[in-house]
């Protein structure tokens, strides 16, 4: 219980501050841990003037009320719907009212898609947050289940982000550069990374970086414009050309980037235009066999993959040709969100082919991604061409 912990934290600071006052001479370099922590009797003193509550079956405080709470856990469905559907129903009709946690709404429409046509007479209120587990509460009459028990996959813990990603890689990559490393500055060019400094500026001291270029010359760059610089990057092994302050070299080397861009931007332009035009086969809505072959994988989407499986249906149901390429690293979720556009084609008759170089079909995703995918094919005479 509580007070066990803070007895056995306060037993560990009163141990490291005997260690400290033997090592100075019985000299008193910190306060003493009465002076700084509470004790667990202290901790239990200052609890008796509050209201409290206590779960379970061991109890410190003197109850005055007691409440007896009377629920079951989520029962498994095996990922049958059919089974789930036939269990709120019954739930529903005996008074009880139906809610599913899910933390992305996907997960929710893909439900309300299966259920609408199994029994669309069914009613259950989604919560859009995510639950470890589900329950039913007897006394209160509340069914709760969670979409990741239904679809009988992991749950993932989250963890709240103190920074954001952008500033966080910021400060990363600096502190990963060494003296000598090549680095660009969008005023100045290119020059190399010389360490950092401490400056005084109106009285003030800052952190500044040192960047070396061409003929020794130096510049120094204060912290808060870290965002104006980057690290090189270049053909690899290639030794990149160092910027000459004061030159207009690099305001050259800029203006024939942008006019680069503009001519390459004008091409693409050109290009896109002639697809937007050209006819192409626009795909109907997600059916009821899509949400029930995506409920079939055991892991959770990514809100990456969980994007970018929506940007392709959403592409693959223009009427004009699809042009989208999706990129990840290895073991990312490329092949789930292939095999989910695959299998939406598949299902209205056309045919597939899924390339797959230098890839074992031994693979534990692969296998059963095709696997699963074929018996749905297989039962609706479905053709799917490798």
């Amino acid at each position: 219980m509580t007070r066990d912990i803070v007895e056995k934290c306060f037993e560990k600071a009163s141990a490291s501050f005997d260690k400290v006052l033997r090592e100075s001479g019985q000299t008193k370099v910190v306060l003493e841990p009465s002076q700084l922590f509470n004790t667990g009797e202290s901790v239990i003193k200052n609890l008796g003037d509050l209201s409290c509550i206590e779960f379970g079956s061991k109890y410190l405080f003197e109850p005055r009320h007691t409440y007896e709470f009377n629920s079951s856990a989520q029962p498994s469905f095996n990922k049958n719907f059919e089974l789930l559907a036939a269990n709120l129903l019954e739930q529903q009709e005996l008074g009880y009212s139906n809610f599913i946690s899910a933390e992305q709404p996907r997960q929710v429409e893909r439900l309300h898609g299966i259920f609408e046509e199994i029994h669309p007479e069914i009613k259950f209120q989604s919560l859009e947050f995510s639950l470890r587990q589900g329950f039913v509460d007897h006394v209160q009459k509340v069914v709760c289940y969670t979409d990741h028990q239904i679809f009988e996959r992991f749950y993932r813990y989250r963890h709240k982000e103190k920074f954001s990603k952008s500033k966080a890689l910021t400060f990363r990559e600096l502190q990963t550069l060494q003296p000598g490393d090549f680095v660009t500055h969008i005023d100045y060019g290119i020059g190399k990374f010389a360490g950092l400094e401490k400056k005084v500026v109106d009285g003030r001291e800052q952190e500044a970086i040192r960047l070396v270029f061409r003929d020794d010359d130096l510049l120094t760059v204060s912290i808060h414009a870290l965002h104006k610089i980057s690290k090189y990057s270049g053909k690899d092994g290639a030794v990149p050309s160092i910027s000459k302050l004061g030159s207009g070299e690099w305001d050259s080397k800029k203006a024939k980037a942008k006019k680069k861009v503009k001519d390459i931007a004008k091409e693409l332009i050109e290009l896109y235009a002639k697809r937007k035009t050209a006819p192409g086969y626009a795909f109907q809505e997600d059916s009821f066999l899509q949400a029930e072959l995506e409920s079939s994988f055991i892991y959770e989407d990514t809100p990456d993959q969980a994007k970018a499986t929506e940007d392709v249906k959403h592409d693959m149901q223009q009427p004009h040709p699809m042009d989208r390429l999706v990129c990840g690293d290895v073991g990312f979720g490329k092949t789930e969100v292939a095999i989910r556009a695959a299998f939406k084609a598949a299902t209205e008759g056309k045919q597939v082919a899924v390339l797959v170089p230098n890839y074992h079909f031994s693979d534990a995703t692969l296998s059963h991604v095709f696997r699963t995918s074929f018996l749905y094919a297989s039962k609706n005479r479905l053709c799917v061409a490798l």
